[in-house]
């Protein structure tokens, strides 16, 4: 059975840190700053006054239109594509109820977000892992010839990588989709990191062209704007019809004020995407500088990815990395143990929010590190 742990403790840690403080390196998602906070006031301005506010009342039986029109322009598709929901998590599930049976085969991603095993396992689906080895976690030849050789129901992958933050070609993904079309199997895409990254127009339409590709995204990890609860499945025709048939059992009706701003948001959205890659790319680098003395002398093995906001890299000779998450916790680093990531060698650090003093907590992080290390050397010392 796979656990569901890794959220609970989520939700431990964020009461701990409100209450006691510290530095949040455990959140993987972007923070709103002053300029998204500026850019998301003018849009509820706007969304709340005169004509734009009249429908605030009314139905969204499939979904606010205005929204559903709105992600259908970003991704260059027909609104019928396109199914809102509460979260990428909700539209994760359903798209499970919708695809998978009991006893089927469902291959995810290794190391990968715990909560895509859960899902399909509680619907009574024979869950595996395939392999994204280290160092840069991508898709060997030899590991997409074994998924395909599985003919699995569906396919899991996140893009971004949770939690390398590594970047598979949409063309890989498309060739991956072609293969597992030929033996009735599905790909489902999980992209709530995929916009802090560039795209290829031309193999983006080949992957969005595909009949057996979901495509789950939202407005919280890229855009900071987890206040909203608006995800969203891109789909085949075929699939949408499947999946709001388990959408009305789950939810059944979205809330017309927070899909209403959501649509405003979604119709501005290259510019709240410019802010949050803004932010990303400057942590980025003060991460980089942070760390890449600990990365030089290999106490950390792991390459900083190029886009999103994570890390997850390896201590030197550790095995298991949580007696090191709680020693930087009760100095007030907060990480995440790999364990929760099915890694316990590794942590990830997440740098989409560091607050205003990040520096003073990535110079803290890198001293804890240095400590835990020099602890361990002393102790191999020791008789």
């Amino acid at each position: 059975m796979w656990k569901t742990d890794y959220l609970s403790w989520v939700k431990d840690l964020d009461e701990r840190i409100a209450s006691d403080g510290g530095f949040d390196f455990a959140n993987s998602g972007v923070k709103r700053s002053d300029n998204f906070t500026r850019a998301f006031r003018r849009t509820v301005n706007s969304s709340l006054k005169g004509p734009a506010a009249s429908g605030l009342c009314g139905g969204i039986p499939w979904g606010d239109s205005k929204l559903r029109s709105a992600i259908g322009n970003a991704y260059g598709i027909d609104a019928a594509r396109v199914c809102t929901v509460s979260g990428a998590s909700l539209a994760y599930y359903i798209t499970c109820k919708a695809l998978v049976r009991p006893g089927q085969l469902v291959l995810i991603e290794s190391p990968g977000y715990q909560p895509l095993y859960a899902a399909p396992e509680s619907l009574g689906a024979l869950v595996r892992p395939y392999v994204r080895a280290e160092p840069h976690y991508d898709i060997s030849d030899l590991v997409f010839d074994r998924v395909i050789a599985a003919h699995p129901r569906l396919v899991v992958i996140s893009n971004l990588h949770n939690p390398s933050g590594t970047l598979v070609p949409d063309s890989q993904l498309a060739r991956l989709a072609k293969e597992l079309r030929s033996n009735g199997g599905y790909l489902v895409i999980d992209e709530v990191f995929r916009d802090l990254a560039p795209r290829n127009a031309t193999h983006r339409a080949e992957l969005l062209m595909a009949d057996n590709v979901v495509i789950i995204s939202s407005l919280s990890k890229s855009y900071g704007l987890s206040l909203l609860r608006c995800g969203w499945v891109i789909a085949s025709l075929e699939i949408i019809r499947s999946i709001r048939n388990a959408w009305v059992l789950v939810e059944n009706v979205g809330s017309a004020l927070t899909e209403a701003l959501a649509g405003a948001v979604t119709e501005d959205l290259e510019v709240y995407r410019n802010v949050a890659v803004s932010i990303v790319s400057k942590n980025r680098q003060l991460v980089q500088e942070a760390l890449q003395p600990a990365i030089d002398s290999g106490f950390l093995i792991g390459m900083i990815p190029q886009y999103g906001p994570l890390y997850f890299p390896q201590l030197l000779n550790a095995s298991d990395t949580d007696e090191f998450v709680q020693f930087a916790s009760v100095r007030g680093i907060y990480i995440v143990p790999g364990k929760f990531f099915g890694d316990s060698r590794h942590f990830r650090i997440g740098f989409g929010s560091f607050g205003r003093d990040r520096s003073r907590g990535l110079a803290e992080l890198r001293s804890v590190i240095e400590m835990w290390l020099k602890a361990i050397a002393r102790e191999r010392r020791s008789p």
